[in-house]
């Protein structure tokens, strides 16, 4: 997870993240955006170093105001985050979570057992009769946690279940 800290960010501020990838993958999703539309930037640049001498700006960016980037995908081994504001106003500023693997689509018998990652039934809408399975396998001891977030479905006619289980019995 990443912020710019609790509350409203500072004025006149500049902050920097890098993200680094052993995958060559980086996922972000934005739990929240609000910067000052115009004048407080986030720029997201792939690098091939973790200096980030090479980088190359994502697409939309830099981001501004309070329309949310949603879910950006990068195929590098590190993602930089600068952002940069201005001397007056101020706003809530972004919080995202971040994964460093692939983004699995609905794919049969699909088994994952990355420590965090995102999961979705296909880019845009999914197909009419469109059946999905994935199998999350944590660690010994540990605990899975689901978080969704985005989810839209027919109501009375299209339905996602989860089920918990223990060597491979339902529970």
């Amino acid at each position: 997870e990443i912020s710019d800290g609790p509350g409203s960010y500072q004025s006149n501020q500049q902050c920097e993240w890098v993200i680094e990838s052993a995958s060559g993958v980086v996922s972000l999703f934005f739990e929240s955006f609000n910067l000052e539309n115009g004048y407080d930037k986030l720029y997201i640049d792939a690098c091939t170093d973790s200096e980030c001498n090479s980088a190359s700006p994502l697409a939309g960016s830099p981001f501004t105001g309070t329309s949310s980037p949603g879910l950006l995908h990068a195929q590098t081994p590190y993602l930089r985050l600068r952002m940069e504001t201005d001397i007056s106003v101020v706003r809530d500023g972004f919080k995202l979570v971040y994964a460093t693997t692939a983004v699995t689509d609905c794919e049969p018998d699909a088994v994952l057992s990355h420590e965090a990652g995102f999961i979705r039934d296909q880019e845009g809408n999914y197909d009419n009769g469109q059946q999905c399975s994935w199998e999350i396998q944590g660690q010994a001891g540990t605990e899975v946690t689901l978080k969704f977030l985005d989810f839209h479905t027919e109501s009375g006619w299209d339905w996602v279940s989860v089920e918990a289980c223990d060597a491979g019995a339902r529970r």
